[in-house]
């Protein structure tokens, strides 16, 4: 886990010429970006993420016998909490805002419902 933070480092750095023959395969590369908060992403992919991370959440605190969260958070759990974090930027900045905004109470359903600006 601890490496792919220095794949997305090296993987900013290269050239245009570099990134496209850097990482081809489809599916490397968008595990990659999920640990990005650079770029925009749209209403859809970020509904799935939200959707996931909650299924996440339960299917591994569901069989506790009601114990808080912060009694059995460990280590393994930061990667998701990153995902869900860089995901809630970019999903902030299709919005055009910046992504401390992602913090704010309530603002979770504005990212679900507000259109972006897709501006390419």
């Amino acid at each position: 886990v601890w490496l792919v933070p220095i794949f997305i480092i090296y993987y900013e750095t290269l050239n245009k010429e570099d990134k496209k023959s850097f990482l081809t395969n489809y599916w490397i590369l968008k595990f990659l970006k999920l640990f990005s908060t650079n770029g925009e992403i749209g209403r859809g992919e970020y509904f799935i993420t939200c959707i996931l991370f909650s299924l996440f959440l339960f299917l591994n605190y569901s069989d506790l016998s009601f114990k808080s969260l912060s009694d059995n958070f460990s280590f393994w759990h930061l990667p998701f909490v990153w995902i869900l974090i860089a995901q809630g930027a970019k999903r902030c900045h299709d919005i055009c805002l910046s992504g401390i905004s992602q913090f704010n109470p309530w603002y979770l359903f504005l990212m679900f419902f507000k259109k972006g600006t897709y501006i390419y």
